[in-house]
């Protein structure tokens, strides 16, 4: 077999070279492009966390139905004491905080109303430079706050309007008692598991329906930003962008599957009568069919390691570039792999299946007439 695999490569150089670089190339298309898309998505889902892992937001908003006797269009304003409210109500939260406030500021600095604060890592560079911030005062209006602790640096598309490492983050406490607000601008919190996140958005509703007398089924009295459906969403979305990718990739391996199966045509067409002797002499269709199909995949085989080396080497250049920030690492995973693999293993055997079955079913009389 090995023998006529190599006498029909010396006789077919030119067009088996460039199947050969035809399916190569049909390699790197379905390997780069599939990394590129685990990198992007994997580059997005990180700085997507960095707004908060699994988190909801929950907003004030105007009623729309009537409800025990009051109008609607009644806006309804979170108060701090909401926080405690829910967190007693909904048993299915698990972390619970306002905004303005908290953060990494522990009980005793809400307690107490201290003035300290939290400072942004590139607030901090911006205002300390190379100075150590921890300790030191900045004022806030004419009040002065010591800084207890800066941000680690990390990834995030936005929070709210601004990412945090441009902003200050001082003790919900002290910031109702120094300038009097009376309402919060939301309220964050986490359910115990991913699965009670709608159970808990129904009992928030049902708790701030009866402090604030509203119909607990009215949408648009509160609202939600839930970070874990749009991360589905995301996750859905990088699913369409992978089965793009995918089918790109396909259809340039198809292309070099076409020239593979030319390729065995002209074999056939070269071996008849050597496929009359051997059927003349006890060898079954199965044996003739296994033949070329072995050559198919050979032929295919071959491809497929320069293209996978190629790949190899293209995305450990392309992670070297400064775009990681933007689109991530390009990353060949195993699923990656286990999806190129599959695609080759159905190119090889849709090029050599025809070809194998024409020359199975030549008759071994007219075979060694040609």
């Amino acid at each position: 077999m090995w023998r006529d695999f190599l006498a029909d490569l010396r006789a077919q150089k030119l067009r088996t070279s460039l199947t050969v670089l035809g399916i190569a190339w049909g390699t790197v298309a379905v390997v780069v492009l599939l990394a590129f898309g685990v990198g992007l998505e994997r580059q997005t889902l990180k700085r997507f966390h960095g707004l908060g892992d699994r988190i909801v937001i929950l907003f004030g908003g105007r009623t729309t139905k009537p409800f025990a006797g009051f109008g609607e269009g009644r806006p309804v304003r979170l108060r701090p004491d909401d926080v405690a409210l829910i967190a007693g109500e909904v048993q299915e939260i698990e972390h619970i905080s306002p905004e303005p406030g908290g953060r990494f500021i522990n009980e005793r600095d809400v307690a107490e109303r201290r003035r300290v604060a939290v400072l942004g890592n590139e607030l901090a560079k911006l205002l300390f430079d190379q100075e150590a911030p921890v300790g030191q005062q900045v004022y806030l209006g004419d009040t002065p706050f010591t800084i207890v602790g800066v941000m680690r640096p990390k990834l995030q598309n936005s929070s709210y309007q601004q990412r945090d490492q441009d902003r200050i983050f001082i003790p919900a406490t002290t910031h109702y008692a120094l300038f009097g607000d009376q309402f919060l601008n939301d309220i964050v919190y986490r359910a115990r598991a991913s699965e009670l996140t709608k159970v808990a958005e129904r009992r928030v509703y049902e708790t701030m329906g009866r402090k604030y007398r509203f119909d607990p089924t009215d949408k648009d009295a509160l609202g939600f930003w839930d970070t874990s459906e749009w991360e589905t969403k995301f996750g859905k979305m990088f699913v369409a962008f992978n089965i793009f990718f995918a089918i790109v990739g396909t259809f340039t391996l198809l292309v070099g599957g076409i020239g593979v199966a030319n390729i065995m045509y002209i074999v056939v067409r070269e071996r008849t009568r050597e496929i009359g002797v051997r059927r003349a002499v006890g060898a079954t269709r199965a044996d003739i069919m296994r033949q070329f199909f072995a050559e198919a995949l050979m032929i295919v085989a071959m491809g497929a390691t320069l293209g996978l080396l190629l790949s190899l080497g293209l995305v450990a250049a392309l992670g070297g570039l400064p775009i990681k920030e933007f689109v991530g690492v390009p990353t060949i995973s195993p699923a990656v792999l286990v999806a190129t693999l599959t695609l080759l293993a159905l190119v090889a055997f849709a090029a050599g299946l025809m070809p194998a079955r024409r020359a199975a079913a030549l008759d071994p009389v007219e075979a060694l007439r040609s």
